[in-house]
């Protein structure tokens, strides 16, 4: 679906209307927000399961290359947009089949209305493990790839991390997403593209700031430690990435606050804090000649040969 009137990057609020440019039907609708709009409009069509059917149809037919997106008009006032849309309605012949894609005659706004407690309830249980096809997962991704991307206003971001915030951090929402996420392993694929988004960025101290604040105090449960060791037991680092770990550790120095609490970490910590933690465990040999070898190449770069020691002959005379 190709943008050919207005500038739908920004948030708009107005009339807008979506022509099959090979049939010449024209589909009309209004939004607060018309480029949210355009994109629940592709997504639905995509997915098959857009509220007019005889859209759908056309969509069907002949495919999204066929259809272009204009905005007819930008309303100021939010109460008027379903007087400017039933007008363009009216103008276009929109509901008339053999000119339009509109199903109903006359405009019913939604603006304002509320479902009870018991509806929401209802919504809520019959999208419980509903889950998209591998199909409609592509055309899903497809259609959020092809559009504009839509920028969001720090006041949006700031109202989501708000709601997200009041909805994760009971302990009751925790448990559910800890079942729903039960299982479920990360394919290499996706693993891959985690991998090169995250090449080059850089976390700002003002995150790093936060994530330590977040996480202060916080104590993992032994079976969060029991995973994560046997997740990382037998790994190995490639020499790129023990490299990259040695140059970014290199020349750095602890903070004296730092220091501090590293020293009560590690005097608060007692091998009897951990009974039977050890018992029966031994290094592999791997290890402990890679430990040998570490340390004996720290003592000799301390270590001075003794004709650099002795002090220099007077000449003879």
């Amino acid at each position: 679906m190709r943008v050919v009137s207005g500038n739908i990057m920004t948030k708009i609020q107005g009339i807008y209307a979506i022509r099959n440019i090979v049939s010449g039907r024209v589909y009309v609708g209004s939004s607060h927000d018309i480029t949210y709009r355009f994109r629940k409009h592709r997504a639905r069509l995509n997915g098959g399961y857009h509220s007019s059917l005889r859209f759908q149809a056309s969509w069907a037919k002949h495919g999204q290359d066929a259809f272009t997106f204009t905005v007819l008009e930008v309303v100021e006032r939010r109460l008027d947009l379903l007087v400017r849309e039933q007008h363009w309605i009216d103008a276009l012949d929109a509901t008339n089949p053999d000119h339009g894609l509109n199903v109903r005659g006359t405009v019913e706004g939604t603006l304002g209305f509320k479902h009870t407690p018991e509806a929401v309830e209802r919504i809520r249980a019959a999208g419980v493990g509903r889950q998209h096809t591998p199909e409609a997962k592509v055309k899903m991704s497809a259609a959020r790839k092809s559009g504009p991307k839509r920028t969001l206003s720090e006041a949006h971001k700031a109202a989501i991390r708000a709601s997200t915030k009041e909805w994760t951090g009971t302990p009751e929402n925790r448990a559910k997403v800890s079942l729903r996420m039960a299982g479920r392993t990360v394919s290499e694929e996706t693993k891959g593209r985690q991998s090169v988004a995250m090449v080059g960025k850089i976390t700002s101290d003002a995150t790093k700031a936060k994530l330590m604040m977040a996480n202060l105090g916080k104590k993992q449960s032994e079976e969060t430690k029991l995973k994560r060791s046997l997740a990382t037991k037998g790994r190995k680092r490639s020499p790129e990435a023990i490299a990259k770990t040695a140059e970014f550790w290199t020349g750095r120095k602890h903070s004296e606050e730092s220091r501090a609490r590293m020293s009560a970490s590690a005097k608060a910590r007692k091998k009897s804090d951990l009974p039977g933690y050890w018992a029966g465990k031994t290094r592999p040999e791997e290890t402990k000649a890679k430990m040998t070898a570490s340390q004996a190449s720290r003592w000799a770069a301390r270590r001075r040969e003794p004709s650099q020691l002795a002090l220099p002959l007077p000449p003879h005379s």
